[in-house]
């Protein structure tokens, strides 16, 4: 048996377009990369808005009475202003600053939107199903045989953890290419299953190993003649 790392073996080639792409769906873009890269992204954007509260609390400090004359000191007041940790300041009316109150205010805002974005990333990569893929095991090499004149396509994949998972469905494609006078072209194609009945659903409990079979007949894209759709293409198999 083999493990499934729940990835799809397809090599992308970049485009002009793919940095606008990826700003469009930044979020998402952010939760496929690997754990640390999501970690060290999520400490910069922290550090840097320390850096900028920073900044803002030095320029407000001599007015304000917040006695932080050098920029250690408003970094220290930063971060305990952005991560609510609260030490204090020697006047918590701020002497009555009206700048004061606008750097605290942003200070509060964007550290309760920070807080959820970060917690949202990091959840979401922590907690991705590719994860629970691994402990999905199939067998390393396919059969295929002959039962009462039938030719069947068969493979076996088993759950290896104890805590199985709850209505487990199994579908089984083909990708086909062939050559055509614009190049390769790819299809994929869908196998039609007989165990699992995939009229039903294709539902398996994987707490044994379970066989998958797929019966090769004209319609299969696994069938060495022709396609059986009139008028299709090698490549494609549809009309």
């Amino acid at each position: 048996l083999r493990l499934s790392c729940g990835r799809v073996m397809i090599r992308r080639r970049t485009d002009s377009l793919r940095s606008t792409r990826w700003l469009q769906a930044t979020f998402h873009s952010v939760v496929y990369l690997s754990t640390w890269k999501v970690f060290l992204i999520s400490s910069v954007i922290v550090f840097f808005s320390w850096v900028v509260f920073a900044i803002m609390f030095r320029m407000v400090s001599h007015n304000c009475g917040l006695q932080a004359n050098t920029f250690l000191r408003a970094f220290y007041l930063a971060i305990e202003t952005v991560e609510t940790i609260g030490y204090g300041v020697p006047d918590p009316y701020f002497h009555d600053c009206k700048s004061g109150v606008v750097v605290l205010i942003g200070a509060a805002l964007w550290g309760s939107l920070l807080n959820a974005v970060v917690i949202a990333l990091i959840y979401t990569r922590l907690s991705r199903p590719q994860g629970r893929a691994r402990s999905i095991c199939f067998s390393d090499k396919a059969i295929i045989a002959e039962i009462d004149g039938h030719i069947y396509f068969m493979v076996q994949v088993v759950d290896v953890r104890k805590h199985q998972l709850i209505e487990a469905h199994v579908r089984l494609y083909c990708i086909q290419h062939s050559e055509a006078e614009r190049g390769v072209m790819f299809q994929t194609r869908a196998m039609r299953l007989q165990h699992p009945d995939d009229e039903l659903g294709g539902m398996m409990l994987l707490a044994l190993p379970q066989l998958i079979v797929h019966r090769v007949d004209p319609w299969s894209p696994l069938w060495p003649g022709p396609p059986r759709a009139r008028g299709s293409s090698p490549a494609t198999g549809f009309r």
